[in-house]
């Protein structure tokens, strides 16, 4: 077990022939708990890791500085917080992959969106323990693999499909599918325009979703559909356009009342629809 009082910043940890660690941070008299956090910097062969503890902006500016910080894959500082991961750190360190350490819903918000959209504008692939559970990287020093337990691949949108004209106070027969990347289970929640949404599965990757509907009123409506994985990745909402005109006999109505006025002021026209009945 090595103390502050064994290594420095700087030095170097054989770890086999293969493998070096370096110490980039270690500080027992810094301000707080922070700032002192161990940074390690690990290359295996052709691969490079970097550990940053909770370090905040200032510390990492001091490493940029002081040491080579171009990595591959990235620890990603104090849980994605916006006091680290800053854009001069990052171009520097440039890492492919991106992982984050971070507690569903915590009440701090971690990861921040600003720390996340500056991971996104490097390009680095964001891998977060609250969407992908358990994560380990794999290397044999010249390549790597990412496994994790849960998907980021959301499903596709759905496709919605039934008609799209019918008469208020009658059930209506729609379907819904879509793919999800993982084979996932799938769960589809419909929104039918009406005020009325329900969410119904769960459904397996590519199997059709039947669905029943009845609206009150005439009018025109947009039902939407989206897709939900076991792991709560959402598709975009896929949009039907309906519309549920007057019912028919309540149309035919108007118009013979219509008929019978005309024929009422204009006699001639009663002689000659009777003769055409």
């Amino acid at each position: 077990i090595y103390t502050d009082n064994e290594v420095d910043p700087g030095d170097y940890m054989d770890i086999s022939y293969y493998t070096t660690c370096q110490i980039l941070n270690i500080d027992q008299n810094a301000s707080n708990a922070n700032e002192a956090s161990i940074v390690i910097r690990l290359d295996y062969n052709q691969i490079s890791f970097l550990f940053t503890g909770d370090i905040d902006d200032t510390v990492e500016a001091k490493i940029v500085s002081n040491y080579n910080v171009d990595i591959d894959i990235l620890k990603v500082a104090h849980h994605g917080s916006a006091y680290g991961s800053s854009d001069y750190f990052l171009y520097a360190a440039t890492p492919s992959i991106s992982v984050i350490s971070v507690g569903k819903d915590n009440k701090y918000g971690h990861p921040s969106e600003e720390t996340l959209e500056r991971l996104r504008n490097i390009g680095s692939e964001i891998y977060r323990t609250d969407q992908n559970g358990n994560i380990e990287i794999e290397t044999d020093g010249i390549n790597w693999k990412v496994h994790y337990e849960k998907s980021m691949n959301k499903p596709f949108t759905p496709e919605i499909t039934g008609p799209t004209t019918g008469e208020a106070n009658k059930n209506y027969t729609y379907t819904a599918t879509t793919i999800d990347p993982e084979n996932d289970p799938i769960y589809y929640t419909w929104n039918w325009g009406d005020g009325k949404e329900e969410t119904i599965g769960p459904y397996y990757s590519g199997e059709i979703c039947y669905n029943y509907h009845r609206w009150e009123s005439e009018g025109s409506y947009k039902i939407k559909v989206k897709a939900t994985d076991e792991y709560g990745y959402e598709s975009e909402w896929a949009i039907l356009h309906v519309s549920m005109p007057r019912e028919k006999t309540f149309t035919n109505n108007i118009l013979k009342n219509i008929i019978d006025k005309i024929q009422q002021k204009i006699p001639f026209l009663k002689q000659l629809f009777s003769i055409f009945n």
